[in-house]
């Protein structure tokens, strides 16, 4: 057997190693899917594009959500091919499979920083494997990336990915805001360019003004109307949401890592202080991120990994025009990013690892009991609808009764009724008027004796989640 010769040895090498981290991104994604169970907050958007019967409908669900409508519209067509929510992960894996292709063969990074990449915490766990819209969010951030130099040639292409960026999610539309003034940015410093726009860039600016206004119509209805969204915090949890660039190291949310994360924000924007259009775009991400979490809602591990996103963003910016790590700066900012990336790396494979083990949810173990009991034809009730809800799409089944909002439903409408205080009794009162025999499925610590007395039956315990709120009894009533 002949060896190839060394010209086409050099052509091909450099393509092995990034196809190799892409199949093995699929590859331990995949795993980490087959063993996730899917939660409340996943089911929640795969029941509203579920039960949608058009945009206007949709739109309407999603009234209380505070979110764009972009991930259920790319749900919809999923839910008319098959019930099982499952099939979430295929879209999601796609486009972190297309981040990580992008990152390895389009990112100014060096070889270490982009084999560390696709095995950090946010990239392989939390947007790789949970199935939310932010993996779609992840992959037009990088697209942005991607079409930054060609920003004056294709105005339209780049408005066209904000557009898309600002319906993910309402984290995300502050993202492409920042993205837009980061354009306007390196025009005016970095392009030297102080002319009027054209009528191209004009009419694309316009475009993403429209695009983006549409996409914050919906977070704006659900914080002015909405319930649990807008619960009062104290002013201590508020501050408490600048330890959120603690997600540049992972998901720790503590003093522990929010101290040199905060160090590592600080030096980076010294090291882009240089490079308008990255400060201005990590700046804007950053506060207005932040302010969110401020003002409107408390952050979690998924919100906050947004923040690891727009560093990663500004720093590739910043490195497009200077790519070498030459110089003190530019140094500077290697040794940021290769810190971050390590950080994640550390944390990513571990998730996957405790997600096999322990279970976010026994949802959908509650929900294949019922299944295989024959009782998925009998009506369903469950005392809390955010965590009936889970099981509701596990099993496929088209509604349940939910006592605390004293309504039939699927998803959880988060509006104020299901705010109202009720005591376990008052609850109980709800489901006389449900048709018997019939399913219900409750907290393992919610009024086991008052249930028992009710005339329900306990038939099985499902515990041991991480997640408290998606441990289950399930009680039957004949």
């Amino acid at each position: 057997m002949t060896r190839p010769p060394p010209a086409v040895a050099m052509q091909t090498a450099p393509w092995l190693w990034p196809t190799i981290l892409v199949v093995a991104f699929v590859v331990l994604a995949t795993a980490g899917a087959v063993h996730h169970t899917m939660w409340r907050d996943e089911i929640q958007a795969w029941l509203i594009a579920r039960d949608s019967n058009g945009l206007r409908d949709l739109i309407w669900n999603l009234r209380y959500e505070g979110h764009p409508p972009l991930w259920h519209l790319v749900l919809m067509p999923l839910t008319r091919f098959a019930a099982d929510p499952r099939l979430m992960h295929v879209p999601v894996i796609l486009c972190m499979t297309a981040v990580v292709a992008l990152v390895l063969w389009r990112a100014p990074m060096t070889r270490v920083e982009k084999i560390l990449f696709p095995f950090g915490y946010f990239v392989l766990f939390e947007y790789g494997v949970k199935s939310r819209s932010y993996a779609i969010g992840a992959l037009l951030l990088i697209v942005f990336c991607c079409l930054w130099q060609q920003r004056r040639r294709h105005p339209f292409l780049l408005a066209a990915t904000l557009v898309l960026l600002a319906q993910v999610h309402i984290l995300c539309a502050i993202l492409a805001a920042a993205a837009f003034l980061a354009i306007v940015a390196a025009r005016l410093w970095e392009d030297g360019d102080d002319s009027l726009p054209g009528r191209a860039e004009a009419l694309a600016t316009l475009i993403f003004a429209l695009g983006w206004l549409a996409a914050v119509a919906l977070p704006a209805h659900a914080a002015i109307t909405g319930g649990a969204t807008t619960l009062p915090r104290a002013l201590w949890s508020r501050l408490g949401e600048i330890a959120s660039v603690s997600a540049l190291l992972g998901p720790s949310h503590n003093a522990l890592t929010a101290v040199p994360a905060l160090a590592i924000i600080v030096a980076t924007l010294v090291a882009l202080r240089h490079r308008p259009a990255a400060l201005v775009f990590l700046v804007v991400a950053l506060t207005g991120t932040i302010g969110v979490f401020f003002a409107v809602y408390g952050s979690n591990t998924w919100h906050r990994g947004l923040l690891f996103l727009a560093f990663i963003v500004a720093t590739w910016l910043a490195r497009i025009q200077d790519p070498a790590p030459t110089g003190p700066g530019r140094r500077l900012l290697s040794g940021l990013v290769l810190s971050v990336l390590c950080a994640q790396a550390l944390t990513g494979p571990a998730a996957l690892w405790t997600t096999a083990r322990e279970p976010l949810s026994r949802a959908r173990d509650t929900a294949a009991f019922i299944r295989t009991m024959g009782w998925e034809g009998d009506p369903l009730v469950g005392m809390a609808d955010d965590t009936t809800s889970a099981v509701v799409g596990h099993l496929g089944v088209a509604r349940a009764f939910y006592a605390n909002a004293g309504r039939w439903g699927s998803f959880v409408l988060w509006d104020r009724r299901r705010l109202v205080p009720r005591s376990p009794a008052e609850l109980l009162a709800e489901l006389a008027a449900v048709p018997t025999p019939h399913t219900l499925v409750a907290r393992p610590d919610f009024a086991s004796d008052l249930i028992a007395a009710a005339g329900y039956r306990e038939m099985a315990r499902f515990t041991g989640a991480t997640d408290p709120l998606e441990n289950y009894v399930v009680w039957r009533k004949p």
